[in-house]
């Protein structure tokens, strides 16, 4: 489903996840696009937000606007196929330029936990960005919450594996949502 984003002058950013075949578990890759009001390109290709792979057809893709005519994308994936996912983030201007690391920012390198469902808090006064995942252990039996900053350069702010917020435990924990209060 692609996602609508409004930015100045009446232009709209796109963001769309496209499949590389027809299977359902073909490999998933997420664009962005910036359109005029009147339906014209405003910028000369599609900017690439992952073409890693290990998207699921099942996968939400989050996209907020930035405030400042440019969009940020969490999502997570199992680009290298060892069964763990693991939550991304990237950041595009107004002018289609990627502003982190190409394929985004891996949320966190706990490679013992699962991690599913970025949602995106904000970005603040600084253009350090912050977000919040489902976090499991690696059945999925015992899941927890999760949190990063992740700053303008694509740093990992909070720590290689960023802060728990409710550590991993038997409670089951639904897709939630974030943003700065």
């Amino acid at each position: 489903v692609p996602t609508l984003i409004p930015v100045s002058g009446g232009d709209f950013i796109i963001v769309v996840s496209k499949r590389n075949g027809t299977s359902l578990y073909a490999p998933r890759y997420i664009y962005a696009m910036r359109y005029h009001i009147d339906g014209t390109p405003a910028w000369s290709q599609e900017v690439v937000i992952s073409d890693e792979g290990g998207i699921s057809s099942w996968t939400d893709i989050q996209v907020k606007p930035d405030g400042n005519d440019g969009v940020i994308v969490a999502w997570h994936d199992d680009r290298d196929s060892d069964m763990v996912s693991s939550s991304f983030v990237q950041h595009v201007d107004g002018d289609g330029n990627v502003l982190i690391a190409g394929n985004g920012v891996e949320l966190s390198l706990n490679d013992n936990h699962q991690r599913f469902y970025p949602q995106i808090a904000g970005l603040d006064e600084t253009g350090d960005l912050f977000l919040f995942w489902f976090e499991t252990d690696y059945g999925q039996i015992t899941s927890g919450l999760v949190g990063q900053s992740v700053s303008s350069l694509g740093t990992r702010l909070w720590g290689q594996k960023g802060k728990t917020i409710i550590p991993l435990g038997n409670a089951t924990y639904g897709i939630f949502g974030a943003d700065f209060q």
